[in-house]
């Protein structure tokens, strides 16, 4: 049984990480661990619901999480901890002993009446329990913690080291991936920025609409795949997935060239064309 904090409400979250461009070949695992790590420790919180939907995303220069249904604070929960063993909790004369106090005073229970402890079992096996109602987790220090250990447990192959200065003008030394340049945190409410967004909700289509970006990884790597096909007619367009996940990886708004060269390059052998256009260029190869 579970209570619910007294003003606790619901509401969409956001979480966006702005660096300079990341690797391409692990820019689709970044972006799933990143939502992944977030969700994860918002749902071990009890900061989630079976209504809460998880949306991640992933642009050569951002990592972000959109989750709906997300509380401002986790229900209040049923605690049972056991203390001490009956015999050791309280004196000959039925007192509190130094060690059951310090006990109740580690879990932050000092103060607490003693006659509300619970006794269970019998002779040498009794022992002491402490019945409380816990305070469910508040979303700001979590979501901040959220954030640390997600980003801490990326799989970065290769870390960048640089300084950044604090506000009270300390350097002060930096491990990730690629410099990070700010950090967007929305929770259902208006916020000012760089690109205004008009609400948790609205960051896809906000990107979308007004600043050209598409931050949905497999949407963005959707429109490059139908957008060869369609391209390519009847021809036969190569796309290997890793080619698709690196190509999606390098742009935000996807847009198809279509382009030639003379044909007396074709004299190379078919198999040097392709490897070099695919692994240096990152072109997509037509055999008509």
């Amino acid at each position: 049984m579970s209570t619910l904090h007294p003003g606790s409400t619901s509401a969409s979250l956001l979480l966006e990480v702005f660096t300079e461009e990341l690797p391409p070949k692990s820019l689709r695992r970044l972006g799933e661990a990143f939502s992944e790590g977030v969700s994860n420790s918002l749902k071990s919180a009890n900061l989630l619901s079976e209504q809460s939907t998880v949306t991640g995303f992933a642009t050569p220069r951002r990592l972000a999480v959109h989750i709906t249904n997300v509380l401002n604070h986790a229900p209040d929960y049923p605690v049972r901890e056991k203390l001490l063993p009956s015999s050791i909790a309280f004196d000959a004369q039925g007192q509190a002993t130094a060690p059951l106090l310090k006990k109740l005073a580690s879990l932050g229970y000092a103060d607490i009446d003693l006659a509300t402890l619970e006794k269970s079992g019998e002779g040498k096996n009794e022992a002491l329990y402490l019945n409380v109602l816990a305070k469910g987790a508040a979303l700001e220090p979590t979501v901040q913690l959220a954030i640390e250990q997600s980003l801490s447990k990326l799989p970065i192959a290769k870390m960048m080291h640089y300084q950044v200065t604090r506000t009270n003008g300390e350097l002060v030394d930096v491990q990730f991936a690629r410099p990070v340049h700010r950090i967007v945190a929305l929770y259902g409410f208006l916020a000012p920025g760089l690109l205004p967004i008009e609400s948790a909700d609205q960051y896809e289509a906000t990107l979308e609409d007004k600043a050209k970006i598409v931050p949905s990884f497999t949407k963005r790597r959707h429109q490059i795949e139908a957008a060869l096909l369609k391209a390519a007619g009847d021809d036969l367009v190569l796309m290997p997935d890793s080619l698709l996940d690196e190509v999606t990886a390098l742009v935000e708004w996807p847009a198809i060239y279509e382009c030639h060269f003379d044909a007396e390059f074709l004299e190379v052998p078919q198999e040097c064309l392709i490897l070099t256009m695919q692994t240096n260029q990152k072109y997509f190869c037509v055999n008509r």
